[in-house]
């Protein structure tokens, strides 16, 4: 949305003007942020910062001012009623005829709540980047902020950039990259996520990269140094950084303070993660690298593609998956097979577990290209052995083992990913082939898994209904509020697999309706794809107490 203040007394526009009209936020919600604003910029240590130039000066104080008013909004936008459940994100404003605009993004609480970030937000008076996903919407607010200092309208968006989203996901990454540098005490590592990116792609006498570096600075107290290098090494300079990486292993890391690496060594146990001044970045794979603190991954980039670290495997999409499919199978047996797939998602080279209805007669057709084992139940933890060779593991139901290094066969289906490699295209021919319940697990190389089939989760019936109720409504609304409409629409295509032959019909008549609307007022209509039934949706989409209900 956006907000806006009226810049000068004498004018005879709105105080406060908020956009769109209608999103649950008004005006009078945002009575006390002038007021708020102010008390919180005479507050800080900003209003007594002095920069000796005039000019500069004066600039500096309005832009703290501003950005003690965006906080002040933000606190203000969470409080209205039209708030709750959401957490605000404000940028910087930027004046617009009689107002001075600010852009705000608001994300809901609990999905980014559940999201890894750090609690540093500012150091040594400098505004820290504390997430990716933060990070991203700081970026955009940037852009808006910009966007807006056009006088007029740009005849064609790429006046603006040719790659928004993407410009922001790596400007966001740089930026986190550069705020755990400072966190370090480093203010002029700027090279440091260059650096990295290039180290990964860099092979080392044909051998791709594999280890750590722990990134602190040289004299930390919680940081052993085992070898001190008498000349660091630069983290540009790209071959002699991918040489000294072979010299890690398993409690040696590279030790490096943003700008080079200057010996190898590792963190103590003493280390009190709550100062934030300490973390690791680990080599997974060829092209991929991940920055993590005490364990906790905050980000991971993959062939330059920054993306949020996702948990190795959702224990809960596992067990849903594997009861669908086995509908026989109890709770003692699914937990067995959890802790199974948990030893498995560990295995440093890949691998995939197979389990199926039918394990004992896949053992003998297999045999040619498997290892058959006696039938038994096996400790979880001795799986990680099994793992270390080619082939998958196949299972029953029940967690009996039957095979070890098994080569799946499976004649092409039409299904599968070019951009994956032939383990994951192996196991979705397999599963599409097979005519027996089976789930297979793929851990990959580069750390990716992939649970097959990848079924939908399940929803409430009613949560489908209510979506295609209010998109007839807000279509039947007069005058039409389009904006609203097609609000209305995206979440019934959000829902679009679940869908039964009366909801279709009434989406597709409620967005025909929309766009009679819409050419009756404008002599415009835009064309959009009808709704179908999805042939795989059954009632077993939805959850139990929707079905009893």
């Amino acid at each position: 949305m956006l907000v806006g203040f009226r810049a000068t007394e004498d004018s005879n526009r709105l105080p406060i003007c908020v956009e769109p009209e209608t999103g649950g936020i008004k005006p009078s919600d945002l009575s006390g942020v002038r007021e708020d604003g102010q008390a919180r910029y005479g507050a800080s240590s900003d209003a007594r910062m002095f920069h000796s130039d005039p000019g500069l000066n004066a600039s500096s104080h309005a832009r703290y001012r501003d950005r003690h008013r965006a906080d002040a909004l933000a606190a203000a936008l969470a409080a209205a009623p039209g708030g709750s459940g959401r957490v605000f994100f404000v940028g910087y404003s930027q004046r617009v005829e009689e107002h001075e605009v600010h852009p705000v993004i608001s994300v809901d609480s609990d999905a980014i709540s559940s999201l890894p970030r750090l609690s540093t937000t500012k150091h040594t008076n400098m505004h820290m980047t504390v997430s990716l996903p933060i990070g991203v919407i700081e970026q955009l607010l940037t852009i808006a902020t910009k966007s807006m200092a056009f006088r007029e309208a740009p005849s064609h968006l790429t006046m603006l950039s040719e790659r928004p989203a993407e410009d922001a996901v790596r400007a966001a990454a740089e930026a986190l990259v550069y705020s755990v540098a400072t966190m370090t005490g480093n203010f002029l590592a700027h090279s440091f996520y260059e650096g990295m990116s290039e180290l990964v792609t860099m092979p080392y006498e044909g051998r791709a990269g594999a280890g750590a570096l722990c990134l602190a600075k040289k004299d930390h107290p919680n940081v052993r140094v085992a070898i001190r290098l008498l000349n660091p090494v630069d983290v540009t300079a790209g071959r002699e950084f991918r040489k000294v990486l072979e010299l890690t292993r398993p409690g040696l890391d590279l030790l490096c303070d943003g700008d080079s690496i200057y010996g190898l060594g590792e963190v103590s146990d003493a280390y009190d993660g709550a100062t934030e001044d300490v973390f690791r970045c680990s080599v997974v794979a060829r092209g991929t690298w991940e920055l993590e603190h005490c364990g906790t991954p905050l980000m991971r980039v993959v062939h330059s593609n920054p993306v949020v670290p996702r948990p190795p495997i959702s224990e809960r999409r596992f067990l849903d998956t594997i009861k669908r499919v086995f509908t026989a199978i109890d709770d003692a047996e699914a937990g067995h097979l959890w802790q199974i797939a948990l030893v498995a998602s560990q295995a440093p080279h890949g691998t995939m577990l197979v389990i199926s209805d039918a394990a004992a007669e896949e053992t003998t057709r297999l045999a040619p290209q498997a290892i058959a084992i006696e039938p038994q139940q096996i400790p979880a933890d001795m799986f990680q052995s099994f793992t270390s060779i080619d082939g998958s593991l196949l299972l029953a139901p029940d967690g009996t083992c039957h095979a070890v290094g098994v080569i799946l066969d499976g004649s092409a289906a039409g299904v599968g990913d070019a951009g994956r490699g032939a383990r994951y295209n192996s196991a979705i021919r397999y599963v599409q082939t097979t005519r027996v319940p089976c789930v297979v697990l793929i851990v990959s190389e580069d750390g990716m898994i992939d649970i097959y089939p990848e079924l939908a989760p399940r929803v409430a019936a009613s949560q489908v209904e209510d979506a295609v109720r209010s998109l007839e409504v807000a279509a039947a609304a007069e005058p039409p509020n389009f904006e609203m409409i097609y609000k209305c629409r995206k979440e019934v295509e959000r829902l679009a697999f679940y869908l039964n032959e009366d909801q279709v019909e009434r989406s597709n008549a409620a967005t025909q309706k929309a766009e009679d609307n819409r050419e009756r007022l404008s002599q415009m209509r835009v064309y959009l794809a009808p709704f179908e039934i999805d042939p795989r949706m059954d009632s077993e989409f939805f959850t139990d107490l929707e079905a009893e209900t």
